[in-house]
């Protein structure tokens, strides 16, 4: 590994938050590649612990949570990493968790961190519509009982339900859920279209039965 010559350079007095040609710290970088060793060695030394990069503004914290490091995760908020900054997209690390299914993170903003569950980026996505869009739905129950608007829209007027049925191999159990937490599958794009009309489109038979219900 490399721990053994970045503890001898920094030992030499270099600086653990110079930026590369693409503004990334070490620290971002031994977040993006999950190395725990890494990241302490770092911290221990100095690192600014929520410096993002220049190009997409993403904290270490939702480096590791974007390259799917639970670990890292952990460790970054354990040692006082801030949990409020958004990157260039808005999205924040409670976006991020839920996209990629870190359950315990996602309590743990919510419950400990005391971040809002309806938390919007950019484009109005809440932490539910990216948890439905990427399929994960234990986070997808999490969250709607955690008390997640399940009728949330965005910026195109989209509601979970819609993001839900609009994908081709079902997603029947996310459905049910959502429907469950009194999902409104009248509720219309921007457009003007219901989440049915995505389910057809898309011919998820399993779906436009739990809608047509």
């Amino acid at each position: 590994g490399h721990e053994p010559l970045a503890a001898l350079l920094l030992s030499k007095g270099a600086s653990p938050n110079c930026k590369d040609p693409i503004g990334m710290t070490p620290l971002c970088w031994s977040a993006w590649t999950g190395r725990t060793d890494l990241t302490k060695l770092l911290l221990s030394h100095g690192a600014h612990i929520n410096t993002p990069d220049d190009q997409f503004r993403m904290t270490p914290l939702i480096w590791a949570a974007n390259m799917e490091h639970p670990s890292t995760c952990d460790l970054l908020v354990s040692a006082g990493a801030d949990v409020f900054p958004s990157d260039h997209r808005g999205e924040t690390i409670l976006h991020w968790a839920a996209k990629r299914g870190f359950r315990g993170l996602v309590w743990q903003l919510i419950e400990e961190a005391g971040m809002s569950v309806d938390i919007h980026e950019n484009y109005g996505n809440t932490p539910l519509h990216c948890a439905v869009f990427f399929g994960q739905e234990d986070t997808v129950r999490l969250l709607l009982r955690a008390g997640a608007n399940p009728n949330a829209r965005n910026r195109v007027g989209m509601t979970a339900l819609h993001w839900a049925a609009g994908h081709r191999d079902g997603f029947a159990g996310i459905i049910s859920c959502l429907l469950e937490h009194s999902a409104d599958p009248e509720i219309p794009d921007g457009s003007g279209r219901k989440a049915i009309y995505r389910a057809r489109m898309y011919e998820n038979v399993s779906s436009i039965s739990l809608l047509q219900e």
